[in-house]
């Protein structure tokens, strides 16, 4: 993978994590996926249990307040 692809790859990331469209961010990864969060401890296998991952945690967000 090229430097200029894996730059690409995380601002692909960040515009979908920021949407707050969990379609967004799914639309990243290929059914059968494995996404680990460490600061959550949560392990996502498959775009099911990745999509209840972002819901919450969008929810946790939403809540915070700066």
């Amino acid at each position: 993978m090229a430097t200029s692809d894996l730059g690409r790859m995380f601002d692909d990331w960040a515009v979908a994590w920021s949407s707050k469209d969990p379609e967004r961010v799914l639309a990243l990864f290929v059914d059968d996926c494995v996404f680990e969060d460490v600061t959550f401890g949560v392990v996502a296998r498959g775009k099911e249990e990745l999509r209840s991952f972002v819901e919450r945690a969008r929810g946790l967000n939403s809540r915070l307040r700066a």
